[in-house]
């Protein structure tokens, strides 16, 4: 069975019983951009924490970084954006995340060239996402990889 023809069947069946119709919508444009700082005292937090956990982006010199929060709460992680030949004239992003045993991972399976991060918006399933230049990279296995909604 088709994709349509399931949300079609799906559409039916939850209005015969009364139930609001699903719907699956492009997501939004993306949230507030977060901002990197590369120096002071925001830079050297986040800068002690990477050399500590060894998150090879962050330990960069000329990395530009911040330690913001997705979820809220407890949760952590550390945006990291340094410049790349690869990436030129744009910077080689990298995001990490502290997991409830306390490491620190990335959480990009490879660091992606832009400017400009934010947390979100949700995917259409209600998951954050994150935004690098305007494209959504939503949590796929391991990693969080190019969103195609």
């Amino acid at each position: 069975m088709k994709l349509g023809n399931i949300l079609a069947v799906s559409a039916a069946l939850c209005g015969t019983l009364g139930l609001s119709t699903p719907v699956v919508s492009k997501p939004a444009a993306g949230g507030t951009a977060i901002r990197l700082a590369c120096s002071g005292p925001a830079a050297a937090a986040a800068r002690k924490i990477a050399v500590r956990e060894k998150l090879t982006l962050g330990t960069d010199p000329k990395a530009c970084l911040a330690v913001a929060s997705m979820y809220g709460g407890s949760s952590k992680q550390l945006i990291a954006a340094v410049p790349s030949a690869e990436c030129a004239p744009k910077k080689a992003i990298q995001i990490y995340e502290r997991s409830n045993s306390g490491l620190w991972g990335n959480i990009l399976e490879k660091p992606v060239c832009g400017t400009s991060v934010a947390f979100g918006p949700n995917d259409p399933w209600g998951a954050i996402m994150i935004t690098i230049d305007g494209r959504h990279y939503d949590q796929r296995g391991a990693y969080y990889t190019p969103a195609t909604y």
